[in-house]
This record gives structure tokens, sequence and C-alpha cells, in this order.
């Protein structure tokens, strides 16, 4: 292999590490929303122990359950018990763009522990087919991770107009140089 093919291999390699891993407008709303619900819910107390459900005065049973990641609405949720999977991404707003339903997390607490139980639904099953068997009711202080796919990640991070000029600029750069060397 040549040194200039080597050289313009090596520059592609660099610019396309460094759009890949930089963060993305996205993920950095997804993150500043995140964190501006953390702290108007910093007041909101979650019961633990034994009083994790909280009865209405007409009798309306209900819980917290936490939502993180690819939702429209992340945040702790006060939801009606037996709340189901969909019906708890309905309430916080639904799935945004290159979230990944394959993979949606549950994380539950164990009792008599300091561990968490995690489960992997496959939300895009239920969507594709109506099969309910792998859909679970959510107890009180749940945690659902609905993750961003790979390839949303990839793309939603990666700027290919700018790659391609930062490219092209490199190739040329090389070809001066080689120029003045030869």
């Amino acid at each position: 292999m040549s040194m200039k093919r080597f050289c313009f291999i090596l520059s592609i390699i660099i610019l396309l590490s460094t759009s890949l891993f930089s963060q993305s407008p996205q993920q950095r709303r997804l993150e500043d929303i995140i964190l501006q619900q953390s702290r108007q819910n910093n007041n909101l107390l979650m019961p633990t122990g034994e009083n994790k459900y909280i009865t209405s005065e007409d009798g309306t049973i209900r819980m917290y359950v936490n939502v993180w990641g690819a939702v429209a609405n992340p945040g702790v949720h006060l939801v009606y018990e037996d709340i189901d999977i969909l019906t708890l991404l309905t309430v916080s707003g639904g799935p945004i763009e290159g979230a990944d339903l394959s993979e949606v997390k549950i994380l539950r607490e164990v009792s008599d522990s300091t561990k968490s139980e995690i489960k992997v639904l496959n939300v895009k099953k239920f969507l594709e087919t109506g099969a309910r068997e792998d859909l679970i009711s959510l107890k009180p202080n749940d945690t659902v991770i609905v993750p961003e796919s790979l390839t949303h990640k990839i793309f939603s991070n990666y700027n290919i107009l700018n790659t391609t000029l930062h490219i092209i600029t490199l190739y040329f750069q090389i070809e001066f140089y080689r120029s003045r060397v030869d």
C-alpha cells in the first residue's frame, strides 16, 4: 500500500471515529430533559418499604415507576396499579425516533436485597405479532429503560456532509504535500 493511500485511510478512520463518538444534539436534548425532570421531581418522595402504593380518596391504587431513555417524557410517573409496559410507554409519551423496542429493560427491586432483577422485553415482537406472552405488569418503583438503537446512534452522530468535506480537504492536503515532496 502506498503512503498516500495509507494516510488517506488513516485520515478517514480518525474523522469517522471522532464523528461517531461525539454527542449528538438529540442526545444532549434528551439528557437535558432527564435532568430537568429529575430536578422537578426532586421533591417527589417515592414510597419505599411497606408503603409502595398510594391510595386516593376514591380507592384508586397507584404507584410510582421510572422511565428512562428514548421516550418523549422520561422521568418518574404516578400510574395505576398493575400497569403494563405498553400503557406505561403511552403515559410517558411513547418511544421517540431511534428507540430500540426489541430490548426494553425493566429493573425491579428484589425484596430483602440490595440488588435488582433485570428483565428484557421485546416490545417490537408484540407490535409485529400481537403476542402478549412477554408483556408483564409493572410493580412499584420499577425502572423501565428504552435504549436507543445502534444504527440510530451512529447516524444521529454522523454528519455526512461535514465528514465528506473533511475527507476531501485531507485528500487535497495530502496531494499538495506529496507534490511538494516529489
